[in-house]
């Protein structure tokens, strides 16, 4: 990070599922615009981020009145000051089970979920309007 002059950095991961590992990558095309990538697909695992502490001091912390998507918001507001280097190697396990919140309170997560990116579209139209067919079919393969 430092020889590269990056602030910001996540890495590719396993998630950890009945003792099976599973690689979980991001694509280059993903990586290419991490602003839109964000937007579109929450692949970003928030445990794989490396963030120096200027960041939070330039930006703020995470906005604790938001239940569900904290994390979202904050990788946005990143995004749109610090570019992000990713590294595309596995340095991380994530393990899942039925007791994460994500899976326990999925509905409201789902639904604050919703108004946020709503909320954001309207504040931020120029990132949908920048975005090309091409670029959403790219993220699926």
């Amino acid at each position: 990070m430092k020889k590269n002059k990056y602030s910001v950095s996540s890495c590719d991961f396993f998630t950890k599922f009945d003792k099976k590992l599973i690689k979980k990558s991001l694509s280059k095309s993903y990586c290419l615009n991490f602003k839109k990538s964000l937007f579109l697909f929450d692949k970003l695992h928030g445990c794989s981020l490396l963030i120096e502490k200027k960041c939070f001091q330039n930006l703020g912390l995470f906005k604790t009145d938001l239940k569900h998507v904290q994390d979202y918001d904050m990788w946005l507001r990143l995004a749109k000051k610090y570019d992000i280097l990713h590294i595309q190697k596995p340095l991380l396990v994530s393990r899942i089970h039925a007791l994460q919140s994500s899976k326990k309170f999925k509905i409201d997560a789902e639904q604050e979920k919703e108004l946020f990116f709503n909320k954001y579209l309207n504040n931020n139209s120029r990132i949908l309007s920048s975005i090309k067919k091409q670029e959403i079919i790219l993220f699926f393969f």
